[in-house]
């Protein structure tokens, strides 16, 4: 049985050796391994890294967009104020666009009406010139005869009187 054992126990030498140059392959497969290894953690650190800033990109654009959005409600407001504003400027400038043509129309009506008694009363008036100058010379035609009959008078009396 010793021998039994001691053939067990070579065999499990003989087995559970491995030749060198796998040896050398497995260490190197090791090392390149542990390289691989330190490249992921290095390279997952720059990732952790790069998710943090990227991560810190993302709130302050959110922050813009949440201010983007409320100066956006904010200007959308003052634009409808502004629209409304215009209409009501709209509405009252064509009411006082028809207010002005009314009122344009009626001093057109009432030009044309102070200008046609105008003339009428011109009209009129040389009327009353006319027969006042009319008038005026008949008197000086009264006059004149008037005139000559006591001029005609003096001179019968001073003719009679001498006489």
């Amino acid at each position: 049985m010793k021998y039994l054992i001691g053939l067990i126990a070579f065999g499990f030498v003989i087995t559970s050796c491995v030749p060198a140059k796998k040896y050398n392959e497995l260490l190197d497969k090791e090392q390149a391994c542990a390289d691989d290894l330190d490249k992921y953690k290095k390279s997952a650190l720059d990732c952790e890294g790069t998710s943090g800033e990227l991560n810190t990109q993302v709130d302050l654009l959110r922050s813009s967009v949440t201010q983007l959005e409320a100066d956006t409600t904010t200007m959308g407001n003052e634009y409808r104020k502004l629209l409304a504003k215009y209409a009501q400027i709209i509405a009252l400038n064509e009411a006082l666009e028809t207010n002005y043509t009314k009122l344009r129309l009626n001093g057109a009506k009432e030009t044309a009406n102070l200008t046609a008694s105008l003339e009428a009363k011109k009209i009129e008036l040389q009327q009353k010139e006319d027969e006042l100058n009319a008038l005026e010379l008949e008197l000086r035609k009264k006059q004149a005869a008037r005139d000559e009959i006591e001029a005609s008078n003096i001179t019968g009396t001073l003719v009679g009187a001498s006489l």
